[in-house]
């Protein structure tokens, strides 16, 4: 329970700021629940509106007819968003009351449309009333229009066993934009900081907000839209089969008459010079001029183990690839054998991928291999989490190699804009499709 007064709204301007003309494109994010493929039921083709959202019917209607139409409603869309701040004791203390705090911009997908939120907090209060407590609030942060949702939000501290506590919720419509709705009094200081408190873990606080959106959206499913449908299944069966086939003639090369083999470090792999050279020009340089692989046949790639390569192999063959499957040696593999759109790929899914342990040696990497969109992922993550260059001394044993880009990091580290300007998500339509792109100051 709360009382109203702890309970505020705020609607705020100071975020919606006009674009700059020459910001990079920094990050796309897909919808969740959009429209799912055709589905076979009842010996008839229909389509499922909403793969997560709402199921289709197991049997016919309970009466006979020439034609019947199934109305499912969508649930509720529930999101859970965890932020987490190091040595929150020093930012309780460097932080004085009045000032803001904010996490970086995040999506969550509806049908058909984004909303934009952040969380911000004052980690000392938002009043001089509320001083020696945490504000907390759920923010509207979109640029161009409001949410315009109902919104449950249950805020929570996530404590050293990994428990939910603290829970306080609110329940607002956010229809103006720039809506914030929280608590002015959501923990006090002395709840966390007092010895054996079990709300910081290792000095960490741990915030949780979990989000659910009230929705209530309706999709038809009719048994007459096979006619209409048939086209696209058949591009969609003929799609599966040329991947099956194509996997079939790599992983059974010897059996569909290859012609070279790849010494990897553990192993050979039988494959086509033909599908080699029309996929990558490097391939098609080594088969087109008089290179010892164009007589042995033998194609020596012994930085790659079997499995490895067979990822690159199986990207050139089918032209997909499971993210699962995507790391930096694939990336750099794709740039070695000039594989672009494998590059591009990769590159896509490592800037979202990005975490402590990894973000150094992915901006080496993509600096490396001359990749400036990922590399400035690697860079802004790497300056808006600056904690990871005071709590180790590993960075510099990694960077140790590479002076310049040290030099360019600890420039960025003395001229970083403040958190809350560095990136926002920006709202667009592509062929009439939503898209969220993350932009960036540079």
């Amino acid at each position: 329970m709360f009382m109203f007064s702890d309970c505020i709204m705020a609607g705020e301007q100071e975020e919606n700021e006009p674009l700059p003309p020459h910001i990079a494109e920094a990050g796309v994010s897909a919808m969740n629940n959009y429209a799912a493929g055709p589905s076979q039921q009842y010996g008839r083709v229909v389509r499922n509106g909403s793969r997560r959202n709402s199921e289709v019917m197991s049997t016919g209607p309970d009466i006979d007819c020439d034609s019947w139409c199934h109305t499912s409603v969508s649930e509720d869309k529930v999101f859970d968003y965890v932020w987490t701040i190091d040595n929150f004791e020093k930012v309780a203390q460097n932080y004085q009351n009045t000032k803001t705090m904010y996490s970086e911009q995040f999506v969550v997908p509806l049908k058909r449309r984004f909303t934009v939120w952040r969380l911000k907090i004052y980690p000392n209060g938002r009043t001089p009333d509320d001083q020696g407590f945490i504000t907390i609030f759920l923010k509207d942060s979109g640029q161009n229009d409001p949410a315009k949702v109902r919104a449950i939000a249950a805020f929570s501290i996530i404590d050293n066993l990994g428990n939910r506590t603290n829970i306080k919720t609110v329940d607002k419509e956010f229809k103006v934009l720039n809506h914030s709705f929280g608590f002015n009094k959501f923990v006090k200081h002395t709840d966390l900081f007092f010895p054996g408190s079990s709300l910081l873990k290792e000095g960490r606080l741990t915030l949780a907000c979990r989000i659910t959106i009230k929705q209530c959206i309706t999709v038809n499913q009719t048994s007459q839209q096979a006619e209409y449908l048939e086209s696209e299944i058949q591009d969609n069966l003929e799609n599966t089969s040329y991947n099956c086939d194509m996997k079939k003639m790599l992983y059974n090369a010897e059996d569909f008459f290859s012609d070279v083999v790849i010494n990897c470090s553990d192993g050979t792999i039988p494959c086509h010079s033909s599908i080699l050279s029309s996929r990558s020009l490097y391939f098609l340089a080594m088969f087109n001029t008089p290179m010892k692989e164009k007589f042995s046949k033998v194609i020596q790639i012994q930085e790659m183990d079997k499995a490895t390569c067979y990822v690159l192999l199986e990207f050139i063959y089918t032209g997909k690839i499971s993210n699962d499957k995507i790391s930096l040696p694939l990336f750099e593999a794709a740039d070695k054998y000039n594989i672009r759109d494998l590059m591009a790929h990769c590159s896509n899914y490592l800037k979202r991928k990005l975490t402590r342990n990894n973000c150094v040696q992915t901006l080496i990497c993509a600096d490396t291999h001359a990749d400036s969109s990922l590399k400035d992922a690697a860079m802004d993550f790497i300056l808006e989490n600056s904690c990871i260059l005071t709590s180790s001394s590993g960075w510099k044993e990694e960077l140790r190699n590479y002076p310049l880009l040290l030099t360019e990091l600890l420039e960025g580290v003395a001229s970083a804009n403040p958190q809350s300007k560095r990136s926002w998500i920006e709202l667009s339509e592509v062929d009439g499709a939503p898209v969220a792109k993350r932009r960036r100051k540079h």
